[in-house]
């Protein structure tokens, strides 16, 4: 590479324009750390969070149960929108019956073998997602 090729690149390099890298693209974590980021932010928060089931490690589909402890729980399910952005959808909401997500999340993985199934232990309904969640979660 002749030297005024090298300078041009390093200006372009330092300058802050725009490149294949930049704009609104972002970058997708893989579906093992944000779930092991998501397990340790529920425990910091003295609630309770389990592997159910492990999908793929890279681009796994994820569901999250949330077990309020009294019979019921509601499941959120990961998509990305047009923008590229990971948001939640309600699948279940929070007053759905056990017996009902158990057969939902079996149905789910017969369909997508790759999916994560994580589940949270909380009273209180808490997902713990930082997100947006398409849907109606709150019971309020």
């Amino acid at each position: 590479m002749q030297a005024s090729a090298v300078a041009r690149n390093a200006a372009h390099i330092g300058s802050g324009a725009r490149s294949c890298y930049s704009g609104n693209m972002s970058w997708r974590i893989k579906s093992e750390i944000f779930i092991q980021a998501l397990v340790r932010r529920v425990y910091a928060a003295q609630a309770a969070a389990y592997i159910i089931r492990r999908g793929d490690s890279d681009a796994g589909n994820v569901m999250i149960r949330i077990n309020r402890l009294d019979g019921c729980s509601g499941v959120l399910t990961m998509f990305t929108d047009m923008s590229g952005e990971r948001c939640w959808r309600v699948a279940h909401a929070p007053a759905t019956r056990d017996e009902d997500v158990d057969e939902f999340l079996s149905r789910e993985i017969n369909r997508d073998p790759d999916v994560w199934v994580v589940e949270i232990e909380d009273r209180q309904g808490r997902h713990f997602l930082e997100e947006r969640i398409d849907g109606k979660w709150d019971e309020n």
